[in-house]
């Protein structure tokens, strides 16, 4: 008999050739051989078989004992009756031993993978196998006693016997039809056996293939999952970059803000040291006002003259140095304003990056939490499966103990039939389960092809949050070296002005020791006033004369005192014109802003320029230009000339004469007299060059007329103020 079993663990068929009829002299060393092939491929039976495996060999063994005990009943009728008798019980011999033989040739081989009957027929075959089983038992109990009366009657009860034969020659007929439908049986279960193996075949075939496709989709998520591991690593490392940078940022953040104290500190400091210095500057002028009140009204003339020119002198120096000390402010100003917004972006920048890292986080926690859930289900399936596993090694073992036990024949066959009906319905299972998963493999590939994709997008975020971090690491280390620069620079200062200081105090020391001399000298005058009142009437004469030089120096203070008032309200409309640029200057800076947008425009002396980068006709760069609020420049000053010959272009100015042939005008329609910086011999064009160009840049006089419809590049102006 030939069997096909298939091995759950190893996704392999078997094919085993087994002859329960061999003969008995069969070599016991191919016996066993023979035995463990069938051994190995009993592997896939279920448990549920082994009921009617022994109902089965039950049923066997009590129609071998029925047919054998009828054998031997026609053995002895046929043996001791007439010839006619033994003639037929030895045809019916010889046609059961050929059926025997013909049973035992035919080798009947049915493969378990490939058989499938219905639950019901099998129910229904073995419902009559047990009717047959019935009456094989009653003609049994018949036969049975129809022997030991005819042991006894034997004599007596010929024609009982004849009648005997003839109703065995009936059952021999009886026989021979049931051996024809055996025959007819038999061709019906090879043909459903040819068709069992073809869909064997191709279901083995549609096994085999979902089998690698299985394979190539877990090795596809075997790769996903190193690939994803690989980006949750570069991830990570990214993670703690950005934290070390975030740690820089703080660091610098904190020096910066000590620069920044330290700066404020000298800066107090400076102004303390600066009231210090007015404070002994007023003290200095008082005591210079009290010692020159002690001389003479003549030299007190001379002195306050002198001391006035002097203080014009020192008003003038104070006023630079106050100029010079509010632009370096307003520049220190301007600088903390940069760095306070740099460090507001940065803020921004790490707020927002913080955020997105919080939500990245959360992502993977919860495709962690995914992935785990996935990674239980599938120990989950794994265990069932090995449990599956074990239960078909369990249900081959019993399947080996019940091959031993079957017998031969018809029962055979049907357990074989239901055998592999079984094994197609658990093999269509099978192949429904691997399509499933196959189509479970697909999702999970293709969930995780998603995941490597926002992975990847995470990672190229954290890369691009690297560069910036990078830059603003940069951008604050450049910041502490400037304030440390300012530091610097203003400890000098402090320095400075503390050596000022000493030697305000010095002058200041030595001004009270000249008050004390010229008290003392005071003293002395007054003891000299008695002699002099005495030369007194001697002076009288020259009295007139100094009378008459105080008048004149008097008139000089006049004139030097509305000369300081003078320089005082010069000072002032100074300051108001120092204040008014400074707003201007903002308003300029804005304007510039604004205005300049992608463009890079240049100023000077309160206008802005622009200078194109391509090349284009006459009036097609003037509407560029008055589209921006701007015009062709208008070259009004030597200055202004030189300027623009300064940007190394043939360019088109602001002057054509398209309205009137030789009658040039500027845009905005004055006309060009002066200043003219025509080439020698220009213009010389007629009507056929009627705008101007800066051509000669090299030299002052640049100007040449040129067709307006060549392709140039163009100079633009806008007038701020004048």
């Amino acid at each position: 008999m030939e069997m096909v079993l298939f091995n759950e663990s190893s996704k392999s068929i078997y094919v085993v050739n087994e002859s329960p009829y061999k003969d008995s002299t069969m070599d016991a060393t191919s016996r066993s051989g023979e035995d463990s092939k069938v051994t190995s491929a009993l592997q896939g039976a279920g448990k549920s078989k082994k009921s009617s495996c022994k109902c089965a060999a039950s049923f066997l063994v009590v129609q071998i004992l029925l047919l054998s005990i009828g054998l031997v009943t026609l053995w002895f009728f046929f043996i001791r009756g007439q010839p006619e008798s033994e003639m037929d019980a030895g045809i019916l011999k010889g046609k059961y031993k050929n059926l025997t033989s013909e049973e035992q040739n035919s080798s009947l081989s049915l493969r378990l993978s490939d058989l499938a009957i219905e639950k019901q027929k099998l129910e229904t075959t073995n419902n009559n196998l047990m009717t047959e089983k019935q009456q094989f038992e009653n003609e049994l109990n018949r036969l049975t006693d129809l022997l030991k009366t005819h042991q006894i009657n034997f004599s007596k009860e010929r024609e009982d016997l004849e009648t005997t034969v003839t109703n065995l020659t009936q059952e021999r007929h009886q026989l021979q039809t049931t051996f024809n439908s055996l025959i007819k049986d038999r061709d019906q279960l090879k043909t459903s056996y040819n068709n069992l193996t073809k869909a064997q075949e191709w279901i083995h075939t549609n096994y085999n293939n979902v089998v690698r496709e299985q394979t190539q989709l877990q090795t596809s998520n075997n790769n996903l999952v190193r690939a994803r591991d690989r980006l949750q690593t570069n991830y990570n490392n990214l993670a703690n970059e950005k934290t070390q940078l975030q740690t820089s940022n703080n660091n610098l953040t904190r020096a910066r803000d000590r620069l920044q104290t330290n700066y404020n500190n000298l800066a107090n400091e400076r102004t303390q040291l600066q009231t210090n210095y007015n404070n002994l500057v007023k003290e200095r002028d008082q005591l210079r006002t009290n010692y020159n009140t002690l001389v003479t009204e003549k030299n007190q003339l001379q002195t306050s003259n002198n001391n006035q020119t002097l203080d014009i002198y020192q008003l003038q120096t104070n006023y630079n140095n106050l100029v010079k000390e509010r632009d370096q402010l307003r520049t220190n100003y301007n600088n903390l304003a940069t760095g306070k917004t740099q460090l507001q972006t940065n803020y921004n920048n790490l707020a927002r990056e913080r955020d997105q890292l919080r939500t990245n986080y959360n992502n993977l926690v919860t495709e962690k939490t995914q992935l785990q859930t996935r990674n239980n289900n599938l120990t989950t399936a794994r265990d069932q499966l090995q449990t599956n596993y074990n239960n078909l090694v369990k249900e081959r073992d019993q399947l080996r103990t019940n091959y031993n036990n079957l017998a031969t024949g018809k029962t055979q066959l049907q357990t074989n039939y239901n055998n592999l009906a079984r094994e197609r319905d658990q093999l269509r299972t099978n192949y429904n389960n691997l399509a499933t998963g196959k189509t479970q493999l697909q999702t999970n590939y293709n969930n995780l092809v998603k995941e490597r994709d926002q992975l990847r997008t995470n990672y190229n975020n954290l890369a691009t949050g690297k560069t910036q971090l990078q830059t603003n690491y940069n951008n604050l280390a450049r910041e502490r070296d400037q304030l440390r620069t300012n530091y610097n620079n203003l400890a000098t200062g402090k320095t400075q002005l503390q050596t000022n200081y000493n030697t305000l105090v010095k002058e200041r020391d030595q001004l009270r020791t000249n008050y004390t001399s010229v008290n003392t000298r005071n003293q002395q005058v007054e003891q000299q006033q008695v002699a002099l009142t005495r030369q007194k009437n001697i002076l009288q004469a020259s009295a007139n004369q100094l009378s008459l030089e105080k008048s004149l120096l008097q008139r000089r203070a006049e004139v030097l005192t509305t000369e300081k008032n003078n320089l005082q309200r010069t000072l002032q409309d100074k300051e108001t014109n120092l204040r008014d640029l400074t707003q201007l200057y903002t308003t300029l800076k804005s304007t510039l802003t604004s205005f300049g947008g992608q463009l890079k425009w240049s100023f000077f002396k309160g206008s802005l320029y622009y200078v194109s980068l391509s090349k284009s006709q006459w009036q097609q760069s003037r509407n560029f230009c008055t589209t921006r609020g701007a015009d062709l420049i208008i070259i009004n000053s030597k200055e202004e000339q030189v300027f623009a010959n300064q940007f190394k272009k043939s360019a088109w100015i602001g002057a054509t004469d398209s309205a009137r042939d030789g009658t040039w005008k500027w845009v905005d329609g004055t006309s060009v007299i002066q200043p003219r910086y025509w080439m020698l011999r220009e213009p010389n064009g007629g009507r056929g060059e009627n705008c101007a160009e800066l051509k000669s840049y090299n030299s002052l006089n640049s100007w040449n007329d040129e067709g307006c419809h060549s392709s140039r590049y163009w100079i633009c102006e806008k007038t701020l103020f004048t």
